[in-house]
């Protein structure tokens, strides 16, 4: 499958956007839960099913990431606002 379109899986992620050889792969929107119950909703790149590039990712707690992202990892120039407002990283 290449183009766009939509993936679910059986544990609630959820998929939106670009796909490459039946890979996610171009820009997107991801959704899924973390182990600890916390809802992420990453908008951005992504590459070979890997959240790469530039992007922004929002979590249910109130903490934001925007910026860049390699191998699924905060990487680059990136803005980091922890959800009391009090914590800012910019790098």
């Amino acid at each position: 499958m290449s183009g766009y379109g939509v993936f679910k899986w059986s544990d609630g992620r959820h998929y939106i956007g670009n796909f490459v050889n039946a890979q996610m792969h171009g820009f997107g929107k991801f959704q899924w839960t973390e182990a600890d119950g916390v809802r992420c909703v990453y908008k951005g790149e992504m590459l070979a099913n890997v959240i790469h590039g530039v992007g922004e990712l929002a979590k249910s707690n109130g903490d934001f990431y925007k910026g860049e992202f390699e191998n699924g990892q905060f990487s680059g120039v990136g803005e980091y606002l922890w959800h009391n407002k009090k914590l800012k990283y910019s790098g």
